[in-house]
This record gives C-alpha cells, structure tokens and sequence, in this order.
C-alpha cells in the first residue's frame, strides 16, 4: 500500500488532535470506489438506490485500535468526472452542534471531519469539517499550516432522526451527510486507477459524558 502515513485532524471534536491510525488499513487492498451511473440527489435517504451501488468505508474504529468504535459511523462513497460522493452516517444519541456561518469553529461538538489528497509527493491536504446543521469549515493545509480561505465548493443536504440540542428529551438517533466535493477544487484529475489519500473522523459525547472517537483512513482507487 502507498499510503503509509498518518493523518492528522487539526480540529476536530476532541481535545487534542485524533490521529488516524495506519494500523488500521495495514495489508488492506485498496478500496475500490464505483463510478456513480448519475449524479445522486443530494436530497435522499442513505437506502436510495444510488447510494446501494456505493463502496463502504465499513465501521469506523476507535483511535489506535481495530476495535469498532461507538456510535457506530460509516461512509459510503462515489465518483464522477465532476465530484466525489460522500454519504456520511453518524449514530448519535444526543445530537449537538452550533454555529450556522460557513467557517466558523465547529468543535467541540458534533461534527464530520475529512482530510482528502492525491496520492502524490507533497500533495497539499484538503481539509472539510460538516456540522449537523449542514455549517461547512474548510482549508488547505500545506507545510502543517491551514489555510482557511481556500473554498472546498462542498455541496450538501442533511438528514437528521432526533432533536438537535434537545439534552433532556428522548434520545436521538442518527444523522447523515450527502455531500458532493468538486474534483477541481482539490487539485485532482479523476479518472479510473486515479488514486486519492481519504481520512475520516468524528468524535461524540453521549448522555453519559464520555467522549468517543472513530475515524477511518485508506487511499482508494477510482473504478
């Protein structure tokens, strides 16, 4: 495998920075990931049936370890020749975000964030964090330093099973991300065997107050 490396969050829901651990994708082929038949509607539920056609990421797992991790995340994953797919699945039983203004600090609370290369030398790495409330916070980080005005162009919908920020009613249980991320503004030019480094994480606080933390790194292969 090429992507031997760690990838490190800058600011994601926990206290320090989560590293991604390369133990976890060690010996693993690369994922293969499916070209999309049409562009998928963003506006949809994770069992339509373009995203069946998607590759899975499987359950992310605890930092450092092959344990699943919990709640339970995943994402599934498709291409075009204009963006990369993303449907992003967070279990969660105490939903909680704030902020509504694109780059504005997300954390500590719930968030998805992304770190995406090319598969190549020096690659600047692009980062996207997405809130519940569908907020966006991106940059390019070059030489371990963010640059917050660069645009990911992320396109996005949301759909949430809970009350967002409601910490003494019922539990909730899930939200998800349909996102669209456009080849151009990550530098890549798709195409099949194009090869892209992908980092994912996402850390929780349940009702119980213990912070939990998942994430999920491999390079994939476009089909």
């Amino acid at each position: 495998m090429k992507c031997q490396i760690v990838l490190v969050f800058l600011a994601l829901g926990c206290q320090r920075p989560l590293h991604v651990p390369v133990a976890a994708n060690a010996g693993r082929p690369l994922l293969q990931v499916p070209r999309a038949a049409h562009p998928p509607l963003l506006a949809q539920h994770d069992d339509d049936a373009i995203w069946q056609t998607a590759v899975t990421t499987g359950p992310w797992l605890q930092p450092h370890s092959r344990e699943a991790a919990r709640p339970y995340s995943n994402a599934r994953l498709l291409w075009d020749s204009q963006d990369l797919y993303l449907c992003l699945y967070a279990a969660d039983q105490n939903i909680e975000a704030h902020g509504a203004r694109h780059d504005e600090p997300l954390t500590p609370l719930d968030a998805f964030s992304l770190q995406i290369q090319a598969d190549l030398p020096d690659a600047p790495t692009f980062a996207v964090e997405i809130a519940p409330t569908g907020t966006v916070t991106d940059s390019v980080i070059r030489g371990g330093q963010p640059d917050r005005t660069w645009e990911s162009g992320a396109r996005l919908s949301m759909d949430m099973d809970g009350s967002l920020n409601d910490l003494r009613g019922e539990d909730d249980e899930e939200w998800v991300a349909f996102v669209a991320l456009p080849w151009s503004r990550l530098g890549i030019q798709p195409a099949a065997g194009t090869r892209v480094r992908l980092a994912m994480a996402r850390c929780d606080t349940p009702k119980d107050g213990v912070k939990r933390c998942g994430a999920w790194a491999q390079t994939v292969q476009l089909q």
